[in-house]
């Protein structure tokens, strides 16, 4: 039991004193290069991992962006459309004072320009569909 008590602390008092041992300027050297190679491979995937989140930050800015548009057009064309709309029930109910062809007639050229101004919406606001 002392001899294996002794045993291990000899190995221990060896362990202790190697560790503290000088290393040679070539170990020196290539620890200090490796130490430099792995430094700059975490700078190197730091700086890959800030470019990627700050491109996904911008991606996100530009759907968001692009979102927004979309939102707006379609808004702007609901209001073109409720506009056509409106005036076309307003001539609609103009041409209920007229007769025969001449209330046909006054009832198409309001539907007519209903479609025209649809038609027109959609072109001033391509993103609303």
């Amino acid at each position: 039991m002392k001899s294996r008590v002794l045993t291990m602390a000899l190995i221990a008092m060896f362990a202790v004193v190697g560790c503290s041992r000088a290393e040679s300027p070539a170990e020196v050297r290539h620890d200090v290069n490796q130490a430099k190679t792995d430094a700059d491979k975490k700078v190197a995937d730091a700086r890959r991992d800030q470019a990627d989140t700050t491109t996904k930050q911008m991606n996100g800015i530009t759907n968001d962006a692009n979102d927004a548009t979309r939102e707006e057009q379609k808004k702007a064309y609901d209001v073109a459309i409720a506009k056509a709309e409106g005036d076309a029930k307003v001539a609609k109910e103009a041409c209920e004072g007229m007769n025969g062809d001449a209330q046909k007639a006054c009832k198409d050229k309001a539907d007519a320009n209903l479609e025209l101004a649809k038609s027109n919406a959609k072109a001033e606001y391509p993103a609303a569909d």
